[in-house]
């Protein structure tokens, strides 16, 4: 279980449906918490779409990098997340855990569920901000941790059949009190500008933001920078409010973290 006392970090769980913009909104959610001086850590649990060469396709990645070694480790501790962790060049304050190319679910084998949380309980130690980029599957190990432990849970869904498909089928596991649901935040996410979101939002019972689809923002994302992503307006406003959903948690445990 993770020892949520020992938090230096906000720990930030980004789920969601597949093709909702989950990895590019976390990258660019980084950066603007970097921009705002916060060392930041962005860890990426999917192993089916390893992301490391995604967001960062000239660096020179090598095997060992990859967050699945992390987790084969017989221990985890400061050392070792460190010593994984990849840097963009422009960006020294964001660090990032994920796995390499070529890596796949059958990859690693010591993938457990406490491997995991202590994954996270080591990282929230590290940096002021810890955002989780989730695998599409809410039963894997990973978004089931990152869910349950998070301080802020940012649901990313499309506006249509698949996103509503997606959260109807997961809603009662994720009503479960541990995930703490009903403090979640949701998004339309990659929402393209034809797009009605009202449906999404009567089923969700609220929506607090649009991550929109831009052809900038595509671009940016197939040449892995993300990082560097052109920002429109509605972007820059929903990661303003997460990061005053952020404050106001802080504020409302007197400093403290979610305990």
């Amino acid at each position: 279980m993770v020892n949520k006392q020992s938090r230096r970090a906000s720990v930030i769980a980004i789920w969601g449906n597949a093709a909702s913009g989950k990895s590019t909104f976390s990258a660019m959610l980084a950066k603007h918490l970097s921009d705002q001086k916060k060392h930041v850590i962005l860890i990426s649990g999917d192993q089916t779409s390893p992301m490391l060469s995604c967001y960062l396709p000239k660096a020179n990645l090598v095997q060992s990098q990859s967050l699945g070694t992390v987790f084969d480790s017989d221990t985890v501790n400061n050392g070792i997340l460190s010593a994984r962790m990849v840097f963009p060049k422009k960006h020294p304050d964001i660090g990032i855990l994920a796995y390499a190319p070529g890596d796949n679910p059958y990859t690693y084998t010591s993938y457990t569920y406490d491997k995991v949380c202590t994954v996270i309980e080591t990282a929230s130690q590290m940096a002021d901000c810890l955002i989780l980029d989730c695998p599409n599957r809410v039963r894997d190990l990973f978004t089931a941790a990152a869910v349950e432990y998070a301080d802020v849970s940012c649901a990313l869904l499309t506006a249509d059949t698949r996103g509503i498909s997606y959260y109807r089928s997961n809603e009662v596991l994720l009503r479960d009190p541990k995930f703490h649901m009903c403090r979640d935040l949701f998004v339309a996410g990659n929402c393209h500008p034809y797009q009605d979101v009202s449906t999404l939002g009567n089923v969700t019972g609220h929506l607090d933001g649009i991550f929109p689809y831009t052809k900038p923002l595509h671009i940016a994302a197939l040449e892995g920078k993300v990082f560097s992503a052109p920002a429109e307006k509605q972007h820059r406003k929903l990661f303003g409010t997460v990061a005053q959903y952020l404050t106001q948690q802080k504020q409302e445990k007197g400093g403290d973290k979610r305990g």
